[in-house]
């Protein structure tokens, strides 16, 4: 089995950045990652960008229900 990176959404209002294009994504599919992100309405990239280079989508707030060893990207702290 590959190393998962999850893209987290983001919580924050206004918060539109991501810490992973949909390129980078591609890119580490290409190495063997699996991808998954979660999906967002604000983020800068749509959804759509990050599946059509072959990303897993899940839906927001799922991380908590990902694998120990998955790292986890996101930009903002979590709410307490």
């Amino acid at each position: 089995m590959s190393m998962t990176i999850w893209l987290r959404a983001e919580l924050k209002e206004n918060e539109y950045r991501s810490p992973l294009t949909p390129n980078d994504a591609a890119v580490l599919l290409s190495d063997g990652y699996r991808v998954v992100v979660e999906r967002s309405n604000q983020r800068i990239f749509q959804d759509k960008e990050y599946s059509d280079v072959g990303c897993m989508l899940a839906n927001q707030n799922s991380w908590h229900s990902a694998n120990k060893d998955t790292v986890i990207l996101g930009i903002k702290e979590l709410p307490d």
